[in-house]
């Protein structure tokens, strides 16, 4: 597998799980180009070529987050989803979506899926409503956990307009909602919570706050 970086020990910095301590695998290539990315994994960055067997072997913590990039592109990412649940550890996988299956919602019911649709804004025109029986498959059954997060830009109310439309698409709760600052913006922040609906949760990026990895 091609990965950027492994960290040991760090804490996780949004999302529902924002705080806990915490493992990363950061794997290479991205399938979007988004204008705000703060990681640009999918091109001109150094990788290394490691097994499964090799990247598993360096994870000591229960939770192990699996990001990129778009981490479901490597051809081996359920081989590595597989063992790391067969090693008692919690995985929990960020990505946008666009390339979930539906069968892994029922074959990794331990896997915590931070699912993040890219609006408009992020450059990307993606119709998500294509992808609309794979994601109830993962947002509407209580058997595992999944959650949606959204960056919002400066294009607050219409980012905002954008989200709850996917939101309302899939039947998601809004207890399984995230907001989040471009860049961590205050001025963002604040307008999310003036215009947003209720029971979203709006959150920062706190390793950036840290200034943690």
């Amino acid at each position: 597998m091609k990965v950027v970086e492994i960290i040991g020990r760090t804490i996780q910095g949004e999302g529902k799980y924002i705080g806990l301590p915490m493992a990363i695998v950061r794997l290479y290539g991205c399938d979007l180009n988004c204008t705000w990315c703060d990681t640009k994994y999918e091109r001109n960055q150094d990788f290394e070529e490691m097994s499964v067997n090799e990247i598993v072997k360096n994870l000591k913590l229960r939770n192990v987050m699996v990001t990129g990039g778009e981490p479901v592109i490597q051809d081996e990412f359920t081989m590595l989803l597989g063992i790391l649940e067969g090693r008692g550890h919690r995985v929990h996988v960020e990505t946008n979506g666009m390339r979930l299956k539906k069968e892994w919602a029922s074959r990794f019911n331990d896997v915590v899926w931070a699912i993040s649709p890219k609006l408009r804004s992020s450059g990307n025109k993606i119709n998500y409503k294509k992808r609309y029986e794979v994601f109830t498959e993962f947002l509407n059954c209580s058997l595992r956990e999944a959650f949606l997060k959204f960056v919002i830009t400066e294009e607050v109310e219409k980012d905002i307009d954008e989200a709850i439309k996917i939101v309302d698409w899939f039947g998601s709760f809004w207890n399984q909602v995230y907001f989040q600052p471009v860049d961590n913006n205050e001025f963002i922040y604040r307008e999310m919570i003036k215009y947003g609906p209720d029971g979203v949760r709006y959150l920062f990026q706190l390793h950036k706050i840290m200034g943690m990895q």
